[in-house]
């Protein structure tokens, strides 16, 4: 009897320590704290889905970049034509604002820098324009009209053709081509310059195109008279026909 009332006390006390044990545990469970070192840190921006990747807006950061590298690539090149030493031969485009209407037709047209390194303009007559700048022969040419009281604010703009610098060789010649405008180039200079004439050129019948006018050289009797060899200008085109004999 005594042995069954102990195993009854046994297996009460037993119980009851487990209960409390479980109690125990619980409350450090829901108390203790887990260290923030290993909690994952949230995502602040959330993933995005290739669509709407598609819909975000542009680097603004990188579009400035490429575009002040282009406006620097550009104001480098306007900086370095405004700054090209001028010469004699050289085709100048006057353009004259911030005078009368019926002056600027007077005023604007082409000029070429002659021989002693001057340009002549209307009013003011020659001004030195060899081994100037672009900026500084518009700054002379406004203090022209200026100084003498013409013009009380005129506005020059100087510009100089693509093909100011150069005389075209076509036709029967060996080496059509460009050919470097030089103050002493001449008709025949051009012509040696592209290796000479071909066996099939007329030497007779030499067409130099000039501002929209023509003029038929005998290069032949040139060479008679190398007086006659005409001066070129920038911008000029020889033409040289086959012979039909």
């Amino acid at each position: 009897m005594w042995v069954v009332t102990y195993w009854g006390w046994f297996l009460t006390m037993w119980i009851s320590a487990m209960i409390s044990l479980m109690a125990i545990t619980q409350v450090i469970i829901t108390t203790t704290v887990r260290p923030k070192m290993f909690l994952r840190s949230p995502d602040k921006t959330p993933k995005l889905l290739p669509r709407q990747r598609q819909n975000q807006p542009l680097n603004l950061v990188n579009t400035k970049s490429f575009i002040a590298a282009i406006l620097l690539v550009l104001s480098a090149s306007i900086l370095t034509a405004q700054d090209a030493v001028l010469r004699a031969g050289d085709s100048l485009e006057v353009r004259i604002g911030g005078v009368p209407p019926e002056e600027v037709q007077q005023v604007s047209g082409t000029y070429t820098i002659d021989g002693d390194g001057f340009v002549n303009l209307p009013h003011i007559g020659k001004i030195r324009a060899a081994q100037a700048t672009q900026s500084e022969l518009q700054l002379a040419i406004e203090s022209g009209y200026t100084s003498r009281q013409i013009y009380t604010n005129p506005s020059i703009t100087l510009s100089i053709p693509n093909t100011a610098r150069f005389v075209n060789t076509g036709g029967e010649v060996k080496a059509p081509q460009r050919v470097p405008f030089t103050a002493d180039l001449t008709l025949l200079g051009a012509i040696s310059a592209s290796g000479g004439f071909t066996d099939f050129a007329d030497q007779g019948k030499v067409r130099l195109l000039r501002e929209g006018k023509v003029t038929i050289v005998n290069v032949k009797q040139v060479r008679k008279e190398p007086e006659k060899d005409i001066r070129l200008k920038p911008g000029d085109r020889i033409e040289v026909p086959q012979s039909f004999w």
